[in-house]
């Protein structure tokens, strides 16, 4: 899991377009088990798809981003581009050999942290000045867009008690990677996500033993809470 710090204040006005209060939120019997969650507090996103695109980092770090952006400056919510941290990581950053032969279009997965590091040193522009458009494409900056940076990000310390996580959430969304597998790829939210299964526990022993590489999700953190004894993580998606 990763927190970020969000920029210095910004006086120009913005345009919210956040997820509106939804009076029947509370009615959910899953959401009466929710200690607390960021929905409806006009600081989130609507629920977009990433598509056939491999960017889920860039999804959940320019949320992430955007949701501090807004606390730190009185709630204007500022959507930022994902098109161009796909197009232009090339450039800010060392990318791993094996993205070498990739197709020329071609998304590529990615971490959060990566992200990061380009919001800190070069910025991320605003998403209607440059478009996602699910595909890699050429990288293009603009001298009349000024990006929205941030200070920096931190790692949330492995072996943290859920308590103090619990308390870094309520601060702000927090990003956070999963085992991709097809359980996550169907699930639909009815109940826990518990992880992968035995058979998919038995797979991934396999492919680390072989030295493949581990594949993974990326999603946001917008809540937490307890169902039947059962504690949970609230987590917004990018698959739609």
């Amino acid at each position: 899991m990763t927190s970020i710090l969000p920029p210095e204040d910004e006086k120009t006005p913005r345009q919210s377009c956040s997820v509106p209060e939804d009076p029947d939120l509370g009615k959910d019997h899953f959401f009466q088990n929710v200690r607390f969650c960021w929905l409806g507090k006009n600081y989130l996103l609507a629920i977009d798809n990433q598509g056939y695109c491999c960017c889920c980092w860039a999804f959940s770090a320019t949320e992430a981003i955007t949701v501090a952006y807004a606390l730190k400056n009185g709630g204007i919510i500022i959507p930022l581009s994902k098109q161009q941290l796909i197009d232009c990581m090339f450039h800010y950053s060392k990318m791993p050999a094996r993205f070498a032969n990739l197709e020329k279009n071609a998304c590529f997965p990615y971490h959060y942290n990566k992200a990061y590091e380009s919001a800190v040193d070069h910025g991320i522009i605003e998403e209607n000045k440059y478009k996602y458009t699910e595909a890699r494409g050429e990288c293009y900056c603009s001298s009349d867009v000024e990006p929205v940076k941030i200070k920096k990000f931190e790692r949330v310390p492995e072996g943290m008690k859920k308590h103090s996580i619990e308390k870094l959430i309520e601060q702000q969304p927090l990003t956070c990677r999963v085992r991709h597998v097809r359980s996550l790829q169907q699930h639909r939210g009815e109940e826990i996500y518990q992880g992968p299964n035995e058979d998919e526990v038995e797979e991934i022993d396999k492919s680390n033993d072989r030295g493949d590489k581990a594949g993974w999700h990326a999603m946001l953190i917008i809540g937490y809470g307890e169902e039947k004894g059962e504690e949970f993580y609230l987590a917004k998606n990018s698959w739609g």
